[in-house]
């Protein structure tokens, strides 16, 4: 009887854990067994599920709009309440710079003989090579001494355009509004972008002596037409002190000698 006793009353215990499992599973939304089984499980150390993924994309990424990024959350269980979380960050990638035209307005007058010709000739290489290993960014290309040559018109041809620095030589005086309005010729009929920046670079080693002054209107009339556009004067091997004359003609002024010419990365003074 006793033995007859333990099985209904053990068989009874069983039954009423059974329908209340089921009661707290309806009210869980979740098999109580089952978590509990996975309980016991983890405290020995094994795991039957890795923590689901989550994605995280911020508004745009999936359009593949610039500047934007996604992130994927995972995780798995490694130990006793232990996980491993990885995250995998991908991004669209978004340019921090505008596309850049640039005019580069280069004395080539007798001061520049030698090795100060040399060094600017390499500079402006440098600066092509540079600048032009964008496809949207254009180069164009002007000398002045007693007068002035549109080496080449706004291009993105890096070959043609390093071969006719190279070809450069000196002559007579200096004449900053041959140079000038020459730039007014290559900027006929421009149609400035959004995205694009219009620089002149004007590189000079010394004082106008030919023209004088009609720099200085032209570049007014150069600041009227395009107003977006700066103008950046180089001091080029004239000691350490901006003079007047190339104030005059430019937005920003830089000084620079052989040692520390780099067109496309300088300061303004």
């Amino acid at each position: 009887m006793k033995i007859k006793n333990k099985i209904k009353f053990i068989s009874i215990v069983f039954i009423m854990m059974f329908v209340l499992s089921g009661f707290f599973s309806l009210i869980l939304g979740e098999n109580v067994f089952v978590v509990g089984g996975k309980r016991i499980l983890r405290m020995a150390g094994v795991y039957t599920e890795a923590i689901p993924s989550v994605t995280i994309n911020q508004d745009g990424y999936t359009s593949q709009t610039p500047g934007t990024y996604g992130i994927t959350k995972s995780a798995k269980w490694t130990g006793l309440g232990k996980a491993e979380v990885t995250f995998d960050v991908k991004s669209i990638m978004k340019s921090g710079d505008n596309h850049k035209d640039i005019i580069l307005v280069m004395d080539i007058s007798g001061s520049m003989s030698g090795e100060k010709l040399a060094k600017a000739k390499q500079d402006s290489i440098d600066l092509v090579e540079s600048v032009l290993s964008d496809s949207n960014n254009q180069i164009s290309f002007i000398t002045f001494g007693f007068t002035s040559t549109i080496v080449s018109q706004f291009t993105n041809n890096k070959e043609t355009l390093i071969n006719q620095i190279q070809n450069i030589s000196v002559q007579g005086t200096t004449n900053y509004n041959s140079g000038l309005i020459n730039a007014l010729e290559v900027l006929e009929g421009y149609q400035k972008q959004n995205n694009q920046d219009l620089v002149l670079l004007f590189l000079t080693d010394g004082y106008p002596n030919v023209d004088i002054h009609n720099e200085i209107a032209t570049y007014q009339i150069l600041k009227e037409k395009y107003p977006y556009m700066t103008i950046q004067g180089i001091q080029y091997e004239m000691g350490t002190k901006i003079h007047e004359d190339i104030k005059n003609i430019s937005d920003n002024q830089f000084i620079a000698d052989m040692t520390t010419l780099k067109m496309y990365c300088l300061k303004p003074v």
